[in-house]
């Protein structure tokens, strides 16, 4: 993904000593998998005052939350709501990556709400390899609602 940003710098007349600004459109090429405070240097891009060369432009990268993930290191956390009745009996649930794409997990009879279930090659990029981290997916388990006292009293004698 590229990303343009337009920056100011103050650059000095050397005959006059007259400081002006200058407006600059800088081009990152964001690599998938950087991490947060990765520094980006462009030499010559920053201010040129007092007769000195023009400085370099250094970004810092920032990581923005994410409305599904949550990164730790390489990996990333998510988490999928499954019905009591797969929770109990297993099945299939459909979990989102982050490339956009889904994958289908299978779920083992009598899972426990808040069980963590490592997918490996399913995180961010690895730097410097063709490695990827892993998907911690969270089980969470939707309770049935609306039942009668009847359905009720049938579950709690069978449980």
């Amino acid at each position: 993904m590229q990303k343009k940003l337009k920056v100011t710098r103050r650059v000095q007349n050397p005959s006059t000593g007259q400081i002006s600004n200058e407006q600059k459109l800088v081009e990152i090429d964001v690599q998938p998998g950087w991490k947060e405070g990765t520094k980006l240097t462009f030499p010559g891009y920053g201010d040129e005052v007092n007769g000195k060369p023009a400085q370099n432009l250094v970004f810092v990268i920032k990581q923005k939350p994410h409305a599904t993930f949550t990164r730790l290191g390489d990996d990333l956390e998510c988490e999928v709501t499954i019905p009591l009745k797969t929770a109990m009996f297993g099945g299939v649930a459909t979990v989102s990556l982050i490339t956009g794409r889904s994958q289908n997990i299978q779920i083992r009879p009598i899972m426990q709400p808040g069980t963590v279930l490592t997918l490996p090659g399913l995180g961010m990029p690895i730097k410097g390899t063709a490695n990827k981290g892993s998907l911690k997916v969270k089980i969470n388990v939707k309770l049935p609602t609306g039942l009668s006292a009847n359905q009720l009293t049938g579950l709690r004698q069978i449980l």
